[in-house]
């Protein structure tokens, strides 16, 4: 059965990475996370990732899009642990097939999922995609889905993390990949 999102909107083109200087981006190694603020996300971890992440990659940003109860808590917990440039809190948006293209890779390390559309959808853009091991493995369509413990801690998510950068194939062609 082939799933039911367009992937020729998720497409990694280099003009949708132009996106990165309206946002006031420049050579920053970006992390993506779509999803609403809600304990089932697990932002407090993102946030524990991104204090040890920020250690190994000091110009990485972590862009978190979606809106939830919890965004004001996590925006108090990302400035009592003076983390804020790491992060970009973008709310909810509409162009989101575009932001998959500012990302240098996507993290969902959430308590519990069914199968998250967001994930099918960034591995259409060629995002190395980076899962907790609670999420179904059915979302892993391509190569570039890996899983997690949470168990493991931040330090290792940042460093698995981190290894991605190291990873230059081409990301266009991941669409044609999780369209079959």
């Amino acid at each position: 059965v082939h799933n039911a999102i367009d992937t020729r909107k998720f497409v990694y083109t280099d003009a949708k990475r132009e996106m990165r200087v309206k946002l006031g981006l420049k050579d920053e190694f970006v992390v993506g996370h779509v999803g609403r603020f809600h304990p089932q996300k697990n932002h407090l971890f993102l946030i524990d990732i991104a204090e040890k992440l920020g250690n190994l990659i000091p110009n990485m940003k972590i862009m978190l899009i979606g809106d939830g109860d919890l965004r004001s808590e996590i925006e108090e917990e990302i400035r009592k642990r003076n983390l804020d440039k790491f992060f970009m809190i973008l709310g909810n948006r509409q162009d989101v097939n575009v932001l998959y293209s500012v990302m240098d890779v996507f993290v969902l390390p959430s308590l519990y999922e069914g199968l998250p559309l967001v994930g099918v959808e960034a591995q259409a853009a060629g995002l190395n995609c980076f899962f907790s091991n609670t999420i179904t493995d059915e979302v892993k369509i391509t190569d570039r889905a890996h899983f997690i413990p949470l168990e493991s801690g931040a330090q290792v998510w940042a460093e698995k993390i981190a290894e991605a950068r190291s990873d230059n194939r081409k990301r266009e062609e991941y669409a044609d990949i999780v369209a079959h």
